[in-house]
C-alpha cells in the first residue's frame, strides 16, 4: 500500500506496518532507478527514499536515519552523506499514518551522474488512474519476507494500482485522502519492512512512497 500527497506542486509520498527487500522482486540496476537511496541508522539500512535535488531526499515521516547512501544498487558500495535534519509533514499521524511524508536535508550536495539523478515528479493535481490495468514499479532494499533480512542488492517489482474505493472496502475504511493502493490480486509480491519511504513510479515518474501494508508482507490482495 502506498501513500501520495500532492502539495504545492510536489508529490509528497509515503507503506504496512512502518519500518523492506521487495518480496519476490528481481535484481535491479541503479541506472534504471538513479533516484533511489538507502537511509541508514548507523551502518544499517532502515528505509528507502528518492532524490529530489542535490540537497534533499523524499521519504516517509515514520522513517528515521542519520546517513543516506546514494548512487548504488548494492548496499555499502555507494557514497554516504550525513543527514542535517528531517522535516515531517505537520499533519502526520503516527496512528493513522495520514500524511506519512517527509523531506530530508543532506549535509553535502549529491554529485549527479548516471547513478544519481533527481526523480521525476508529476504535475500538480495529477491523478493516478485507479484500475488493475495501471502498472507501477516498486524499488527497494527491503525484507524478502516478514521477519526476513534486508537485501544487499536493489530489488524491483511490478505492481498494479488499485482504486481507493475498492481498497477502502478491503481495509475497513483505513484509506484516507492522499493514500494510494497498489499490489497484485493474488498477493505474493510487493513491499516489506525496509522498503518504507521508497518510490513507486510509473514510467520513471514517482507517484507514491511506501507507507504501510497488512502483515504478513504481500498477503493477498494488496
Amino acid at each position: 500500500m502506498f501513500k501520495i500527497l500532492l502539495l504545492s506542486g510536489l508529490v509528497a509520498l509515503a507503506a504496512a506496518a512502518p519500518s523492506g527487500r521487495v518480496v519476490n522482486g528481481t535484481d535491479a540496476n541503479i541506472e534504471d532507478y538513479p533516484f533511489m537511496v538507502s537511509i541508514r541508522v548507523g551502518t544499517s539500512h532502515n528505509c528507502g527514499g528518492s532524490i529530489l535535488n542535490e540537497k534533499w531526499i523524499l521519504s516517509a515521516a515514520h522513517c528515521s536515519g542519520s546517513t543516506v547512501e546514494v548512487g548504488t544498487d548494492r548496499l555499502k558500495e555507494g557514497r554516504s552523506i550525513n543527514v542535517v535534519r528531517w522535516i515531517r509533514h505537520e499533519r502526520y499521524s503516527s496512528f493513522s499514518l495520514e500524511n506519512d511524508i517527509a523531506v530530508v536535508e543532506l549535509a553535502e550536495p549529491i554529485t549527479f551522474g548516471p547513478n544519481a539523478q533527481p526523480v521525476k515528479l508529476p504535475a500538480q493535481f495529477y491523478e493516478v488512474p485507479g484500475s488493475w490495468e495501471v502498472k507501477a514499479n516498486l524499488s527497494g532494499f527491503g525484507y524478502d519476507k516478514t521477519g526476513g533480512t534486508v537485501q544487499t542488492r536493489l530489488q524491483e517489482a511490478e505492481l498494479l494500482v488499485v482504486s481507493n474505493a475498492e481498497c477502502s472496502k478491503l481495509h475497513y475504511n483505513r484509506i484516507y485522502d492522499g493514500m494510494l493502493c497498489a499490489g497484485i490480486p493474488e498477493g505474493g509480491k510487493g513491499q516489506c519492512s525496509g522498503d518504507s519511504g521508497g518510490p513507486l513510479t510509473i514510467n520513471g515518474v514517482q507517484i507514491g512512497a511506501v507507507s504501510w501494508s497488512v502483515k504478513p508482507c504481500t498477503v493477498a490482495p494488496y
